[in-house]
């Protein structure tokens, strides 16, 4: 749940990288979203806005170490309100 932090889109990306890795690996990208502050509403954007809604392509990018880390949660909510 700390991952997630509630958040339904988080919970539908990861349930749809589960569907598509399984479980082992899925604990693998929980560990690497949320050791870069990934986490919650930061997870949905980086699916849907930054890997178009591709579960194939965000797995890939978050194994791969590609995804960029929250260093500042006031650009998030900066970037969220700017849409």
């Amino acid at each position: 749940m700390a991952l997630s932090e509630g958040n339904p889109g988080c919970i539908n990306v990861l349930m749809q990288a589960y569907n598509l890795v399984g479980g082992p690996r899925l604990g693998f990208l929980a560990d690497t979203l949320q050791a870069n502050g990934i986490t919650g509403s930061r997870v949905w954007v980086e699916y849907t806005d930054k890997h178009d809604s591709d579960i194939e392509a965000f797995v890939g990018s978050v194994e791969a170490n590609l995804i960029e880390p929250v260093t500042d949660r006031r650009g998030l909510i900066a970037d969220m309100k700017a849409r």
